[in-house]
């Protein structure tokens, strides 16, 4: 009796011990399977996070790089330097906008018609630039920015003057109806001769023809020309320029596109094949997106721009 009440306590300890061993061993078991948080890809309906790893595939290029994920608000369609706005896609005016007095923002090589004129912020260091480098080349500085943002009731009035000199029918050829028109964006001007004591018109020949030949490389394009007529539905304006940003007015210039079929071109690029082209040996990509929630390359260098219809157009700069 006395051996068998000494070796109970060691066999019930034995059993414990073999018992807390095959638990640890199961937990650790367990654990090498499920701690491999970059073991599968990123899922596309992750929202909410700014850091996340890629599973490496088998392009160099690629090959494991942190994501950002960002997330856009639907009203962002209708901004940025690419919407789309004419006759099919009105634009409403954003109550925060960022409009400038473009005689407070300006360099000193060109001029203004009114003080009040509006433009982007966001447009008027490339304006600068572009004209400053015109006065540079040239030595001309009266060029005149004569129209720039309008809003609907100072665009009824245009349309309503051209009406009165050439008929409806004609004046839709040259303006917009209000709701329409790129100057309600920020991003459009018109161009004027200043003279000694007049405002001549800007025909784009001679020595202006610089802007036509040059101004892609500022980010901006001649929106309104005969050639694209029955796209733009506007008549030849060679005082009218856009921003649209680099690369794209490159490649609009390169084209000879009207900037409906540009959009319409870049739509057709999803995030898994975007175009990819150079300029100045500066390699971009781009892609369209309806997805509110959109997924760059940490770090890297990139823009976003709502197409004024339906999506996104993302710009990526490697």
């Amino acid at each position: 009796m006395g051996r068998r009440i000494i070796k109970l306590p060691i066999l019930i300890a034995l059993l414990l011990l073999l018992s807390t061993a095959l638990y640890l061993l199961v937990f650790a078991i367990s654990g090498r399977e499920t701690a491999s948080p970059n073991s599968s890809p990123v899922s596309d309906d992750t929202a909410d996070i700014n850091a996340l790893s890629q599973t490496p595939n088998n392009s160099e290029d690629y090959a494991f790089t942190l994501i950002t994920a960002l997330q856009m608000d639907s009203a962002g369609i209708s901004r940025g330097s690419l919407i789309l706005v004419n006759s099919d896609h009105p634009f409403e005016i954003p109550t925060d906008h960022d409009f400038v007095p473009i005689a407070n923002a300006k360099s000193s090589s060109y001029m203004v018609v009114r003080n009040d004129m509006l433009l982007s912020a966001s447009i008027m260091g490339s304006l600068n630039d572009m004209m400053d480098t015109f006065y540079a080349e040239t030595g001309i500085s009266n060029v005149t920015i004569r129209s720039a943002f309008r809003s609907i009731e100072e665009q009824q009035q245009a349309l309503d003057n051209r009406i009165a000199i050439q008929g409806y029918a004609e004046a839709l050829r040259y303006a917009m109806r209000p709701g329409h028109s790129e100057h309600h964006t920020g991003l459009a001007f018109d161009f004027g001769i200043q003279n000694e004591d007049s405002l001549g018109m800007f025909h784009g020949t001679g020595d202006f023809a610089w802007f036509r030949n040059n101004s892609y490389r500022f980010g901006f394009i001649l929106r309104y020309t005969e050639e694209l007529y029955e796209i733009t539905g506007i008549s030849n304006e060679p005082w009218h320029y856009r921003y649209v940003g680099v690369p794209h007015a490159y490649f609009i210039h390169r084209n000879g596109w009207a900037l409906e079929e540009y959009i319409e071109y870049i739509m057709t690029f999803t995030p898994e094949d975007p175009v990819r082209d150079y300029v100045d040996g500066v390699s971009y990509e781009i892609f369209y997106t309806q997805e509110t929630e959109i997924v760059i390359p940490a770090g890297a260098e990139y823009s976003i721009s709502g197409n004024n219809i339906d999506g996104f157009i993302v710009t990526l700069r490697r």
